[in-house]
Parts: C-alpha cells; sequence; structure tokens
C-alpha cells in the first residue's frame, strides 16, 4: 500500500493524485508553473520522492493584489511504496 509521508518544513505542499492502474502506478502533481527542469524524482529502498522549486513572479508595479493564494518556495513529497515496486 501507499504511504505519505511529511518530511520536514517546506513552503507548500502541492496536491497529488496516485493510481494503481494493474499495470502500473501512475502519480500527477498539481504543480502548474514549476518548470520540468526544477522537479527531482527520486526512488531509494522504496521510497519515492519528489521535490522541487516554484517561482511565481509578481509585477507590483502594475497591480495591487488584493488576495494571493499562488506558492513560491521548496516543496517535497515522499510516499512509501510496496517491495515489488
Amino acid at each position: 500500500s501507499l504511504w505519505p509521508e511529511e518530511v520536514g518544513s517546506f513552503d507548500f505542499s502541492p496536491a497529488c493524485d496516485f493510481k494503481d492502474t494493474g499495470v502500473e502506478y501512475v502519480i500527477n502533481f498539481d504543480i502548474p508553473g514549476v518548470k520540468k527542469e526544477n522537479v527531482k524524482i527520486e526512488m531509494e529502498h522504496n521510497r519515492l520522492t519528489v521535490s522541487g522549486e516554484r517561482n511565481v513572479r509578481r509585477d507590483e508595479k502594475e497591480a495591487r493584489y488584493l488576495l494571493s493564494e499562488s506558492c513560491s518556495g521548496y516543496f517535497m513529497r515522499s510516499f512509501s511504496l510496496p517491495n515489488l515496486v
């Protein structure tokens, strides 16, 4: 079974969907604005770790934000996977 793990404190924790198709595991992260080269995927001892960084740039001269829920910064999510993976 899949178990997410909390490891440390990060700027934000993106939502993700993890599914078992019967043939493979598929994971989708909700990380708009993150460039492919800013995402790191590691697998060690049945632990999948996905980390990266998102930089949201705001031009403060053009607009005064009344609300901003876009997160910038570093994220990391880890999952313990079954031994068969």
